[in-house]
């Protein structure tokens, strides 16, 4: 039996806990044991909802972050949180004029309904893609628009690129937009490509086939997985002082947490400094 900890940026942000936390789940069906560091509200109740064991912050004093990590905990998208650490107040003002449901189970929703309208971060394009759903993709950056240039080229939805505005804000074209998404509502090819992408990711055995080798990972090396915990940590491009103080956190609340029956005392690669 081998031991996993799962780690995330302290973000109120479901993409990184939708990808790991059924990986986490069939690790756990498989009578491994499992612990997930993810505090943030919605992340929070995914993972109580998945029956997983989910690290609290820790009590114990921390070296000075270089943000405030509560206030990163408490925000709702990744975006917001990274524009927190920048403390650009303009950005976190217009965010946060947007109504948002304080947790919806996304797979669910994808499953649902007629049509995606979202960013193209790689959760939002592979949970659509899976639940069969076509989107109209707006991409904010050079990874998502390949993202959503890839899903178009599927046929399983449209891209809408913005343009920088006088200060560097973005717009887009709102005929285009509204033309784009009557487009993919009204005519059948963009869903049924949609479902076709679906049926052929399935072959490929998703968080259990992922567990599995994992779980095949950590056998290889008895020795050294022995009186260790492997941990799992799921972090965004960029925002390196963040990473190393989330890292720290994370092992501190493992420390604290651990089962006694597990003599390693930190997991691999978390530095105590």
């Amino acid at each position: 039996m081998a031991r996993f900890l799962f780690t995330m940026l302290p973000a109120n942000d479901l993409g990184l806990p939708t990808r790991l936390v059924p990986i986490a789940r069939a690790l756990a069906d498989r009578g491994h044991q499992v612990a997930v560091f993810s505090p943030s509200p919605a992340p929070a109740r995914l993972i109580s909802d998945a029956g997983l064991t989910n690290l609290p912050l820790p009590p114990r004093p921390m070296p000075v972050p270089p943000a405030d990590l509560a206030q990163a905990s408490a925000v709702w998208h990744l975006d917001q949180m990274l524009a927190s650490f920048s403390l650009d107040e303009d950005y976190l003002r217009a965010a946060t004029a947007f109504f948002h449901a304080s947790y919806v189970p996304g797979l669910a929703m994808a499953e649902r309904c007629d049509l995606m309208v979202h960013h193209g971060g790689h959760s939002s394009v592979m949970t659509g893609l899976f639940a069969g759903a076509p989107a109209v993709v707006i991409p904010d950056i050079t990874e998502r628009e390949s993202n959503a240039r890839r899903l178009a080229s599927l046929g399983a939805g449209e891209i809408v690129m913005p343009v920088n505005g006088a200060y560097g804000e973005k717009h887009i074209d709102v005929a285009d937009f509204r033309t784009k998404v009557n487009r993919v509502l009204n005519h059948p090819d963009c869903r049924n490509s949609a479902r076709g992408v679906a049926q052929s990711m399935r072959k490929y055995g998703g968080a259990q086939e992922v567990a599995q080798r994992l779980e095949q990972f950590a056998s290889e090396s008895p020795a050294q997985f022995s009186s260790r915990v492997l941990s799992l940590v799921a972090l965004p491009m960029g925002c390196a002082p963040a990473k190393t103080q989330f890292i720290r956190c994370a092992g501190r609340a493992w420390e604290r947490w651990r089962p006694p029956d597990w003599p390693g005392s930190w997991p691999p690669g978390m530095s105590k400094r």
